[in-house]
């Protein structure tokens, strides 16, 4: 079994997704950008 990992990173948030194909996501989050302090430590 594979799985796959993506991080879609913009300029107001990151998309993380965990998944084993395009219809079988196993997890995703959403994390909002701010300064480097808060958003590295998600």
């Amino acid at each position: 079994m594979k799985w796959f990992g993506g991080i879609e990173a913009g300029g107001t948030k990151f998309n993380c997704i965990i998944a084993q194909d395009p219809e079988h996501i196993l997890a995703e989050c959403t994390i909002p950008t701010e300064t480097p302090k808060i958003t590295i430590p998600e």
